[in-house]
């Protein structure tokens, strides 16, 4: 699978995550993609995968910056190896945007991967009544506001409609705990043999065991047998990148991310 086909992936992935009206949606702008939610939270708010022109991109920066605006919202735009115009960061700063972190954009091409042994794991896909415990590891293991834990379990348990990307969740037990430890969640492109794998998280007090890259494996595993070719993910340099690469993972990619807060100067108020 080509390069840019992979870190296309990888610009659009986060925008895989079904909608939950009126908690959940998408911006309607052209040319730009983004989810918008009531929270202020520049990495629940994220925008991305612009495909902006010279001409047009002032403008709709504007309009993405003024809707939070009036929501009182904190937001994030994610800058990738596709994103255009060129200058689309200092258009950004320009704008009131202020320059945080920088993701790696990698990318697995080999599913059939061997990952090392961990303690026993036993994971599954949760059932509907799974709501509740779903919201729990989401909200605890992150951690994540309360608000944006049920709006994002409701988000990926919900029935796929047609044409959005098949969501799967995983949970993750082991023998000390009745309650899941751990989630991780695969994002199906609808055009694409490509699976993106969303955010994963366990609780601090189980970290360190290998559960994470349990996760991964599975997931990879499954993604395999449905027929997926690649696997593509946004990861954070500083923890789950280091993970990744040992399996495998391969950086095809850097993503800047620049946050801005309702203030309007990008300093949180």
């Amino acid at each position: 699978m080509g390069a840019l086909r992979l870190t296309k992936a990888i610009e659009t992935g986060p925008f895989l995550l079904p909608e939950v009206p009126p908690e959940l949606t998408y911006l309607s702008f052209s040319s730009v993609q983004g989810r918008v939610t009531s929270i202020s939270h520049p990495m629940i708010n994220v925008v991305g995968a612009a495909t902006l022109s010279a001409n047009n991109a002032d403008t709709t920066i504007r309009r993405v910056r003024n809707l939070f605006a009036q929501n009182n919202t904190s937001f994030s735009w994610r800058v990738g190896p596709n994103s255009t115009p060129k200058d689309l960061d200092q258009r950004l700063i320009v704008a009131g945007l202020v320059p945080q972190q920088i993701l790696a954009g990698m990318a697995l091409t080999n599913l059939n991967v061997s990952v090392p042994a961990s303690p026993p794991v036993d994971i599954r896909e949760p059932e509907p009544q799974d709501i509740e415990a779903v919201k729990n590891i989401i909200e605890h293991g992150y951690p994540t506001p309360t608000q944006w834990a049920r709006i994002l379990s409701r988000s990926v348990l919900q029935e796929r409609k047609p044409g959005e990307a098949d969501v799967r969740v995983y949970l993750a037990f082991v023998k000390e705990s009745e309650s899941p430890v751990a989630i991780g969640t695969s994002f199906f492109f609808p055009d694409e043999p490509v699976v993106m794998l969303g955010g994963a998280a366990t609780l601090e007090e189980f970290r360190g065991r290998g559960i994470y890259t349990r996760l991964v494996a599975h997931r990879l595993e499954k993604a395999r047998k449905e027929g997926a070719e690649a696997a593509v993910i946004q990861a954070v340099r500083t923890t789950s990148a280091a993970i990744l690469e040992k399996i495998g993972f391969i950086e095809v990619c850097s993503l800047e991310v620049y946050h801005w807060y309702p203030d309007h100067d990008g300093k949180k108020a």
